[in-house]
Parts: structure tokens; sequence; C-alpha cells
């Protein structure tokens, strides 16, 4: 049998929030003895709803129907599936999350795309309408919704390291504070595999900031347990095999994070169309700036005036 040759777009799979093993064994049942239930939501041959169904009519060789969705762009591919999944009930909160920040950002740059006006004065303003729409859609502030973007470009970027702590993390196997997904998104690949190496093999379902970077103190020695000391292990805390107090520990994400500052100054700057923005927003940044200075020269002062050799 011909089957469409039909494409599966990793980006757009991931906004879908995986199915209990129960219900793929259902639908599988369901399909083989009953034929497909739905049409497959298609775009330029790209799979938009329905992955699971083809899947297995794939596999069994039956028939299906195919839907075409009239879309301007895959920013518009989106916002439909970010929207569809939404209405999820069995929608875990960390997914709800991420899908809110991916609707907001391809909202952003759908309405950029499609307009032909200033773009830098329009994104600015449409800015704020797309935060209050969503917002007042799914019930979330506008200030709820901003950090749910910097959550979703953080899981971004930990997917393109390890797909598998990404997903970790969107389906609640493992617990983690919106700092730490954001303190782990700024590792490097290699780091970010070594903490999805600990997570799994360790078990865990919870993961702090000083766990973090105890796994990555000890990446080279962490997994060399001598096997007479296996019996015992259920008596020794995960991962914390570690002294009781790290002088450094207090300051390790914040080696990482300050990185970032730098980028989100630059990007501001480089985007910015300074002769257009209200004085309110000139004098609340100017004021935030001048604490972050204080704070800054604070901590130089402190770092600056230790003697190690001493």
């Amino acid at each position: 049998m011909n089957f469409p040759n039909l494409t599966i777009e990793p980006d757009i799979k991931f906004l879908i929030q995986p199915a209990s093993e129960k219900y793929m064994d259902q639908l599988e049942e369901y399909i083989v003895d009953n034929g497909c239930p739905e049409c497959i939501s298609i775009w330029h041959d790209i799979i938009i709803d329905g992955h699971k169904r083809y899947k297995f009519c794939k596999e069994w060789e039956i028939p299906f129907r195919i839907r075409n969705l009239e879309l301007n762009n895959i920013n518009q591919a989106i916002i439909y599936v970010c929207r569809t999944q939404m209405n999820r009930t069995d929608l875990t909160t960390e997914y709800r999350k991420y899908l809110v920040g991916k609707l907001f950002t391809a909202e952003m740059f759908y309405n950029k795309l499609m307009s032909d006006n200033d773009k830098i004065a329009i994104a600015h303003q449409r800015s704020s309408d797309i935060a209050l729409k969503i917002g007042s859609t799914y019930n979330l502030s506008y200030g709820t919704v901003q950090k749910y973007v910097a959550y979703s470009k953080s899981i971004d970027k930990i997917k393109d390291k390890s797909e598998d702590l990404a997903l970790k993390i969107l389906m609640e196997y493992l617990k983690i504070s919106h700092e730490n997904t954001i303190t782990i998104s700024t590792l490097s690949e290699r780091e970010t595999i070594l903490i999805n190496e600990a997570v799994t093999e360790e078990r865990m379902d919870h993961l702090s900031d000083s766990e973090i970077w105890q796994i990555l103190k000890y990446k080279h020695t962490y997994k060399v347990i001598p096997k007479e000391k296996e019996k015992k292990k259920e008596e020794i805390p995960k991962i914390r095999l570690t002294p009781d107090y790290d002088p450094d520990a207090s300051l390790a994400t914040l080696k990482y994070t300050s990185v970032s500052w730098i980028d989100s100054i630059n990007r501001a700057i480089n985007k910015t169309d300074f002769s257009k923005i209200t004085q309110k927003t000139r004098n609340d940044i100017l004021k935030n700036m001048e604490d972050v200075i204080s704070t800054i020269n604070k901590l130089k002062n402190l770092l600056g005036g230790t003697d190690n050799n001493g």
C-alpha cells in the first residue's frame, strides 16, 4: 500500500505532550480494529496533528484521511498546536507553562512577518497586547506570561542538548525550580548530558541547586561506587557525597547566570529604538540599573578584597 510521504517536524512534535503507555496501547488496538478515527492534519506535508495515528496506520498499513490546514507559515502552525494542546485535560503544569511561552513567541514572530509597517514600533506595541491577550485567555497575569516565555526558551536550550532531560522536566518526572531550569540551560552540552545521566541513574525526582553543582563537580568520579558498598546504597543520600560545606557553592550559579545578563543587555541595546521609548520606561530602567551597579560594586569589593594566599 502506498502511503503519503508525510514529514515529522521534531520541534512541532515536541510541543505535543507524550501520551501514556496505556493510552497508546488503547489507540493502537482501536485503529487496528476500526481504522483511523480522525483525519491527520498537515501543512505542506508536515504533520501538525495526528503523529500517533500516523505511526500506527503506517505500521499496520491502515488507510487514513488527510486534512490540509490553511496556515501562512511555521509560526502559525506552532500557534495552532499550542492552542490545541492547551485544551488537554491531562496537560502537566510544566508543559502548560512551556506552551504559553511558545505561543507568545510564535504570535510575536507571526505578527512581525505579517506586518508591512515599522516592525520595531509594532513589535513593542504588540508584545504587550499579545501577552495580555494570552493572559486573558488562560487566566494569567502579564508578568506570568513573560516568565513563561523565559521558561520556554530555557527548556528549548536544554532540549537542544538533551531532549530526554527536557521531557523529564516537562512531564514532571523531575521536579526543578524555575531558576534552576534557567541555570541548566546555560550549561554546555556535555554538562547537560552528565546531569541527565545522574538523574536517570540515581532515579532522582527532584534536583536542587546544590545537587546540580555537586554532579558537575564530581562528574569524573561520582559514578565510581565500589561494589561492596552498593548494598548500603539506600543509606546514602542521592548525590550527597560531598563535604558539608563548599565555599564556592553559593557563587556557582552566579558564575553562569551573570553571563546571561550581558546577553540580555546587549540584545536590548541592539533591538531598541531609544528615541521612541517612554520616559517612564527610561526612568524605571535607570533606577534598576543604579541598584544593580551598586550591588555589583559591593560584590566586586568583596571578591577583590579576599586574600586567598594569606
